[in-house]
């Protein structure tokens, strides 16, 4: 590669495309949109919070009859109430769900103290830019 070659590629920025993603709070109707790249087809029970990441530039048809601000969906978290009943969380956490006998206090306890991960969608076109990571911490925090 002759020299200038080699410095048009060092001046490009290095920052790449990911960091032009807007993560923001979704609805049902974002993850709707990406359901059809995930392995499970049925849509869980009992959506709390969605977040999406979206992507703000014209598709290249958008860019070829001149569509300004369009926004695509391009990676979704669904969380979900937790299940009332799990052997390995009461294992793990040492019966602390489980010990109460009265099943609707063990039940509005456990959905004022925990959520699931209950679905991670991201485009195909998008992977393996560390979108899925990037939604699991921003859920977590």
């Amino acid at each position: 590669m002759n020299e200038t070659l080699k410095h048009r590629f060092a001046a490009l920025p290095a920052v790449g495309i990911e960091h032009e993603l807007q993560l923001e709070r979704g609805s049902v109707r974002d993850y709707a949109a990406l359901c059809e790249h995930h392995y499970r087809a049925k849509r869980p029970a009992t959506v709390t919070r969605v977040l999406a990441l979206r992507h703000d530039r014209p598709t290249v048809s958008g860019r070829f009859v001149g569509v300004r601000g369009q926004s695509r969906v391009i990676g979704v978290l669904v969380e979900s109430l937790a299940a009332l009943n799990c052997r390995l969380r009461d294992f793990a956490l040492s019966g602390r769900y489980g010990e109460w006998r009265n099943a609707s206090h063990r039940a509005r306890v456990l959905n004022a103290e925990l959520r699931c991960i209950s679905r991670v969608v991201v485009h195909p076109q998008w992977r393996g830019l560390g979108l899925a990571v990037r939604l699991v911490r921003a859920s977590l925090d």
